[in-house]
């Protein structure tokens, strides 16, 4: 073999030793390429835990939704429903020193103008009229028929404190209501007695006596 056969066969042999080498190499490269990524679970993100909102009980019908009023004769104060209505705010006349009307929105009122008797009956159908009344002079806290019943006068009768005055409150009914009852509290305060009434069905407004107490328990003198 002369020289020229000898160079050409190195560069062969050479050429193969480079291809096999990139071979190589391009397999293992190709290899890493084609592993299938592996992929890292999302970490789920931590929600904040909300607190439970306990409920708030409502301020004091008395803080919120009453508004107070005072006689014509600036004798006392009084905190009735604020979507109650005044029908009367008189000052004196006569024995009279001051007379305060008025009813709820839904007080609703009939009689019976067709009966025949010795009265008109009278139904409380819904709702609740009242009416505060001082006069100039103390109060007996008498009705008609006291201790009649269930039917007629005073249905039940207990001592109450008005303003730190000691009172009389009733339930009772009269003769010509058909429907309905009415409660009061009779005090005397300075040599005047004070009547606070309430008209109302108990069967469509038992709620009526805790209103009427409220109300009460509202009562201010100022004289």
């Amino acid at each position: 073999m002369n020289m020229s056969n000898q160079k050409g066969f190195a560069n062969i042999v050479l050429i193969l030793v480079i291809v096999a080498i990139v071979a190589v190499g391009g397999y293992f490269v190709f290899s890493k390429i084609s592993e299938p990524v592996v992929q890292q679970p999302t970490p789920t993100p931590t929600q904040a835990t909300t607190p439970t909102k306990v409920p708030v009980s409502p301020a004091p019908t008395s803080a919120v939704n009453t508004t107070k009023i005072t006689d014509k004769a600036n004798l006392y104060s009084v905190e009735i429903p604020k979507d109650w209505k005044i029908t009367r705010n008189e000052g004196a006349k006569g024995g009279q020193l001051s007379d305060i009307t008025g009813e709820s929105p839904d007080w609703k009122y009939r009689v019976d103008n067709s009966a025949e008797g010795p009265c008109t009956p009278s139904y409380y159908e819904s709702g609740v009229s009242f009416q505060f009344h001082v006069n100039n002079q103390e109060d007996t806290a008498a009705h008609y028929g006291e201790g009649g019943g269930p039917d007629t006068g005073v249905i039940s009768k207990k001592n109450i404190s008005i303003g730190g005055v000691n009172g009389v409150y009733h339930v009772f009914k009269e003769p010509c209501t058909s429907e309905g009852q009415l409660v009061d509290a009779h005090v005397n305060y300075n040599g005047n007695g004070y009547l606070f009434r309430f008209a109302y069905n108990p069967s469509k407004y038992p709620q009526a006596e805790t209103a009427f107490m409220n109300i009460l328990n509202s009562i201010k003198f100022t004289k």
